[in-house]
């Protein structure tokens, strides 16, 4: 992810700063305004394959593992060994407590999160979300207890927090704001199909 550029402005500003560039050389040609152009549209080709392509797939990752865990209510069920079970689990409000608890330090850090963004930059504290969310979910799948659900489940909120907002400040550096509605429509999608990715056989 690197450091990041200045802020771009529109199309405007860009040929702006190309008309600088062919006033100060009076001789400068047409040619060389379109090999700007063409540079900085090289550039946003790079950046939405390096950065917005890995972001949006960590976001459906992200997004499967949160829908994953309503699912696992009824798998099992006819075995008699599903997770209710095996957490000790025994009343519906037990259970809407597994599922909530996620959301509540998600809320609350996810303003801090990004303020801390800025302060160690999209590079440290992006990946610092990624690594703790995958260590969080991996200890997830090894509880063994109630207890052990629910701190999981607050910890990933916590680990999480800050990683969608975080995401669209990191990419306005990259884009003008008239570049930005396109790439921040795929990022959502990649969300949002994150109900579909899932089986259907454990949709049902």
């Amino acid at each position: 992810m690197g450091s990041q550029p200045r802020r771009g402005g529109d199309n405007g500003a860009e040929k702006d700063e190309i008309d600088v560039a062919v006033a100060v050389s009076p001789t400068a040609s047409s040619t060389t305004s379109q090999d700007q152009l063409d540079h900085v549209k090289a550039i946003r080709r790079k950046v939405d394959i390096k950065i917005l392509l890995w972001y949006s797939f960590v976001y459906l990752i992200m997004r499967i593992h949160v829908s994953n865990v309503t699912n696992t209510a009824i798998i099992n069920l006819e075995q008699g060994d599903g997770i209710k079970k095996q957490l000790g689990i025994v009343t519906s409000a037990q259970w809407a407590w597994v599922i909530s608890i996620f959301y509540y330090p998600y809320m609350m850090f996810e303003p801090a999160s990004t303020l801390l963004l800025k302060r160690f930059s999209p590079r440290v504290w992006m990946s610092r979300i990624m690594v703790t969310w995958g260590i969080i979910s991996m200890c997830q799948g090894a509880t063994q207890s109630y207890s052990g659900i629910l701190a999981c489940r607050f910890f990933l909120g916590l680990a999480e927090a800050g990683y969608y907002p975080g995401v669209l400040y990191h990419l306005s550096f990259w884009y003008p704001s008239n570049k930005m509605a396109l790439r921040i429509a795929f990022f959502y999608a990649c969300g949002r199909y994150s109900r579909e990715a899932i089986p259907v056989k454990d949709r049902c």
